[in-house]
């Protein structure tokens, strides 16, 4: 139990880790203003566990309420990060549907 619970977080970490890695990559070409990331590599992976351990959570306390606060908490914070990217003339929503997708993700690695 305890090995598929642990391999089961490590591929929400993995995935997590993955898609940081690729806007990272994709912010390196870009001019100044997209070299304030929103997220990268630990902050993807961070969803990413968020994701899984709402899952879980969810999975133990036998509710759905559980999960649905916590990617509701992740949703109002990156809803927040846009606005303060789109104060400064970002305009591009990608790196925080991208998050989004991240934490679902990380609750399917559940």
């Amino acid at each position: 139990m305890v090995d598929s619970l642990f391999f089961r977080f490590g591929v929400a970490l993995f995935i997590g880790a993955l898609v940081g890695l690729q806007r990272e990559h994709a912010a390196e070409g870009g001019d100044d203003r997209r070299h304030r990331l929103f997220a990268g590599v630990r902050t993807f992976t961070l969803i990413s566990l968020a994701g899984s351990m709402a899952a879980y959570l969810t999975d133990i306390l036998e509710t759905p309420w559980v999960f649905i606060t916590i990617i509701g908490v992740l949703g109002a914070l990156i809803v927040a990060a846009y606005a303060l990217i789109a104060q400064h003339g970002g305009v591009g929503m990608t790196t925080e549907v991208a998050a989004l997708i991240t934490a679902i993700i990380g609750a399917l690695c559940y």
